[in-house]
C-alpha cells in the first residue's frame, strides 16, 4: 500500500475527513460502546446527501478506537466486534500493550444490491490538522469479502502503532511498510486465531514449494500473481513471520522491525539482521528454522478431524493385511473385507492384533460418522481372532461395507457441489477460479503477432472457405476482387 501525505492538507479533505475522526467518546462501554444516529452534515454542496446519512449509525468499538458507520447499526456492530477481536489477536501476538492514540474508521457504503465495485475495500491516511487520520472505506455491492477487510484492518493496526510517535514533520515522502512484512504479520494473526487452512502449509511441506527470504524479497508487486503462486507467496511470508517470532525475544525483535520498516531504515535483509540476533541468515541456519517451523504447522493436532474422503482412505489402510505369494515370494495386499482370503494367511490373527490398534488410533481424528463403524469393525476383528465362522462374518460385514460406499458416494457429492459453489458464486470475488481460467485462456492463445498483409490474406481465405455455399461474399472479398478488376 502506497501512501503519500503532500498534498492532502486541502480544505475539502480536512472538512470531509474531519467528520468521521471527530467522534465524542462514550464512557463504560462494553463489547460496543455506543451506537448513536449521524445527523445530516449540512455543508455547501453536500445537500442531496444529508438524507442518506442521516439513516447512518455510528458504532465506537469496545476499546473505542475503532469508529464504525453504517446504515444497519448492526451490521456496524458485529464488524466493530470483529474487528476488536482482530486487535486483541494482534497485541497478544506482538506482547503490545492495548494503547493506541488514533481513531481508525470504517465506513460501509452502499447496498448489497449494488454491483460490485472494482475496488471495494480503500484504505487511506490522510493528515488533518496535524494527525494522521485513519480510514477504511467497504463498498459492500455484491458482498464483502470478509478475509480481505480482515487484512485491511491487520494493516491499518499496524500503520496505527508505527506511526503513533512519529511527528509529522519527520515522515519521509512514502511511508509504506513492506508488503512481505505485512502479509506475514496478517498469516500469522490468523494462524494464532486458528483460521488457517493447515492443508495449504501440508501441500508446501510435501511438495518442497516454500518460497526462500531471497524470492520473497524480490517479489515486488504479489498483487500480480496469480491465485495459486499468491497462496503460496502468502504462506511463505507467514512462515517467515511465525519464525521470526519463536526466536527468543521474537515478539520485541518484530516490534523494532515494524517501526524501522515504515521509515525504510536499511534493507530488509540488514533489518532482519539488526533485530534478530539469534537468527543467523546463512542459507542452511535460515532454511533449518524455516523447515522446522513449516514441519510443525504441517502436522496436523491430535483433535484435528479428518473429512470423510480422507477418513475412508486411513481407514481401508488400517483393514490391509498381508500374505506372501507362494509363487512370486512377493507380499500381497489382502483387505479385512476379503474375510474369505484373509482365513488363508497363516499369521492373520496376529496381524489383525495390528490392524486394531491401527482403528483404535485412527477413530481418535476420523469423521465422526464413522466412529461407530470403526467400533464395530474392531469386535467383529475379535471374534474373527476366536474363531467366528467365515459365513457370520459375511453376515456382519456386508451392510457395513455397503454403509461405507453409500457415505463415500455422499460425501463426493458433497464435495463436488461445494467445488461448484465456489465456481459459480464464489470465483469473481476469491479470484482463484477467474485467475485460474485466465492463466489457460492466456496459455491457448499463446502470442499475438501484429498483423502482416499475408496473415489478412491468409485470414481472408480461410474465412471465404468457411462460408456455406449459398451465402453471400463479404464485402472484404468483394474489395479485393474488385481491385483485381480495375487493375
Amino acid at each position: 500500500m502506497l501512501m503519500r501525505f503532500a498534498g492532502l492538507l486541502c480544505c475539502g479533505a480536512c472538512c470531509v475527513q474531519a467528520e468521521e475522526s471527530g467522534v465524542s467518546l462514550v464512557p463504560n462501554a462494553s463489547s460496543v460502546a455506543a451506537v448513536e444516529d449521524v445527523g445530516p452534515v449540512v455543508r455547501p454542496g453536500a445537500a442531496d446527501g444529508a438524507a442518506e446519512k442521516a439513516k447512518e449509525a455510528r458504532v465506537i468499538s469496545s476499546s473505542r478506537q475503532f469508529v464504525v458507520i453504517a446504515q444497519d447499526a448492526l451490521v456496524a456492530g458485529a464488524l466493530a466486534m470483529k474487528a476488536e477481536e482482530i486487535r486483541s489477536t494482534l497485541q497478544k501476538m506482538l506482547g503490545i500493550n492495548k494503547d493506541w492514540k488514533h481513531t481508525i474508521t470504517i465506513r460501509l457504503q452502499g447496498n448489497s444490491s449494488d454491483p460490485a465495485a472494482p475496488n471495494p475495500i480503500r484504505t487511506r491516511i490522510n493528515i488533518i490538522a496535524g494527525e494522521p487520520n485513519y480510514q477504511i472505506r467497504v463498498y459492500i455491492g455484491g458482498g464483502v469479502d470478509v478475509d480481505k477487510l480482515c487484512s485491511s484492518i491487520i494493516t491499518m493496526l499496524l500503520y496505527e502503532r508505527t506511526l503513533r510517535n512519529v511527528s509529522i514533520d519527520a515522515f519521509p515522502g512514502k511511508v509504506e511498510l513492506p508488503e512481505w512484512l505485512v502479509v506475514g504479520v496478517e498469516q500469522a494473526v490468523q494462524w494464532n486465531a486458528g483460521k488457517v487452512d493447515r492443508s495449504v502449509y501440508q501441500a508446501l511441506f510435501a511438495r518442497s514449494e516454500m518460497l526462500s527470504l531471497e524470492a520473497i524479497l524480490a517479489e515486488k508487486n504479489p498483487s500480480r500473481l496469480d491465485a495459486v503462486s499468491r497462496m503460496v507467496y502468502d504462506s511463505s511470508c507467514g512462515v517467515l513471520m511465525l519464525c521470526l517470532l519463536n526466536q527468543k525475544g521474537g515478539k520485541e525483535a518484530l516490534v523494532h522491525l515494524l517501526d524501522q520498516s515504515v521509515l525504510g531504515e536499511g534493507s530488509p535483509e540488514d533489518m532482519i539482521k539488526r533485530n534478530f540476533h539469534a537468527l543467523s541468515l546463512t542459507e542452511n541456519s535460515l532454511h533449518k528454522w524455516w523447515a522446522l517451523q513449516l514441519a510443525m504447522m504441517a502436522t496436523p493436532t491430535a483433535a484435528e478431524c479428518l473429512t470423510p474422503l480422507e477418513t475412508e482412505k486411513r481407514f481401508a489402510e488400517a483393514l490391509m493385511l498381508v500374505r506372501t505369494d507362494p509363487e512370486t515370494r512377493l507380499p500381497v495386499p489382502v483387505s479385512f473385507d476379503n474375510i474369505q482370503e484373509v482365513v488363508k494367511i497363516e499369521d492373520y490373527r496376529d496381524q489383525l492384533r495390528r490392524n486394531v490398534d491401527q482403528m483404535v488410533h485412527l477413530s481418535v481424528r476420523c469423521f465422526p460418522a464413522y466412529r461407530n463403524v470403526i467400533i464395530r469393525y474392531c469386535q467383529l476383528m475379535a471374534q474373527v481372532q476366536q474363531g467366528l465362522p467365515v459365513e457370520q462374518a459375511l453376515q456382519e460385514l456386508g451392510p457395513m461395507i455397503e454403509y461405507r460406499e453409500a457415505f463415500v458416494s455422499a460425501a463426493t457429492r458433497a464435495r463436488d457441489y461445494l467445488d461448484w459453489l465456489e465456481i459459480t458464486y464464489l470465483g469473481g470475488k476469491s479470484g482463484t477460479f477467474s485467475s485460474y481460467m485466465s492463466t489457460l485462456d492466456l496459455l491457448r492463445r499463446g502470442k499475438e503477432e501484429a498483423p502482416t498483409a499475408m496473415t489478412r490474406y491468409l485470414d481472408d481465405i480461410e474465412a471465404l472457405h468457411l462460408l456455406p455455399a449459398d451465402a453471400p461474399t463479404p464485402a472484404s472479398i468483394r474489395s479485393l476482387l474488385s481491385r483485381d478488376e480495375q487493375r
